[in-house]
C-alpha cells in the first residue's frame, strides 16, 4: 500500500506523509477514529467497514471497476488518466518445475476461479480474479517490477 501511495503521489503531484502501520487493523482503526485522513486499502480489509457506512469508498485503484463496489469510480475516471494499481497474489513453485506440471496447476487454478462458486465468495471478499497463463502472468510480474522499481526510484525509498 506505500507504494500504492507513493505512485499516486507521483502522478499528481499530492503532497502526503506516509504513516508505516504494522498491519492493517491498526490504520483502520486511526481511520475511523479520525487519526488519518485516507488509506489505500485492499477492499476486502475495508469492505465490511464500507459496506456498514463507516468509511466511504472514494476511488478504486483499479484499471476497471470492482464487482463488489461498481459505484466506485476508479482512480483513472476520477481524474488520474492511466492511474492503476491493484493489489494481486500469485501462485509460485520452486525453479525448475516441469513445463507440463506447471501448465496443469495453472489450468486447475483458472478452472477454479472459472467456477461461480469461489468467483461469488472471491467477489464477496472484495477480489476480482485475473486469470492468467504462465506466460501472461511471468509477463505481468515483469511489468509490474519494472512499475514498482520506476516508483521506488522516484521516491527515494532506500531497501531497509
Amino acid at each position: 500500500m506505500h507504494l500504492n501511495l507513493e505512485k499516486f503521489k507521483l502522478v499528481t503531484g499530492v503532497n502526503a506523509t506516509h504513516i508505516p502501520y504494522k498491519g492493517t487493523q491498526e490504520v483502520i482503526t486511526d481511520l475511523l477514529g479520525g487519526r488519518v485522513e485516507y488509506y489505500f486499502g485492499p477492499i476486502s480489509a475495508v469492505l465490511s467497514n464500507i459496506n456498514d457506512g463507516k468509511l466511504r469508498a472514494i476511488a478504486v485503484t483499479s484499471a476497471k471497476r470492482s464487482s463488489s463496489l461498481p459505484d466506485v469510480p476508479t482512480i483513472a475516471e476520477s481524474g488520474v488518466p492511466g492511474f492503476e494499481f491493484t493489489l494481486w497474489f500469485g501462485l509460485w513453485g520452486p525453479a525448475g518445475v516441469p513445463a507440463n506440471i506447471v501448465d496443469k496447476i495453472s489450468k486447475d487454478v483458472n478452472r477454479a476461479l472459472s467456477d461461480p462458486g469461489v468467483r461469488e465468495r472471491l467477489a464477496k471478499l472484495g477480489n476480482d480474479p485475473m486469470n492468467m497463463t504462465p506466460a501472461q502472468f511471468s509477463q505481468f510480474v515483469h511489468q509490474e517490477v519494472a512499475d514498482y522499481a520506476r516508483v521506488i526510484k522516484a521516491a527515494g525509498i532506500k531497501p531497509q
